[in-house]
């Protein structure tokens, strides 16, 4: 998984989860891990609200298995 981490508005997103998230964003930067972003983002980091809902899905779903 690749996490998007727009620098304008501080909001992260993750690859393909939400249409902010089909490519980098052009005032954005790349990274591997949240851990990655959290770290260079500090408090400024805020998740964008699609990504984070499908990655509680994804999560949860996982926990079925």
């Amino acid at each position: 998984m690749k996490y998007f981490l727009n620098t304008g508005t501080g909001k992260l997103h993750i690859e393909g989860f939400c249409c902010h998230a089909k490519q980098k964003p052009f005032n954005g930067m790349e990274f591997e891990t949240e851990d990655e972003a959290r770290r260079y983002a500090g408090d400024n980091l805020t998740w964008c609200r699609i990504c984070e809902r499908k990655k509680e899905q994804i999560l949860k779903e996982n926990e079925k298995v």
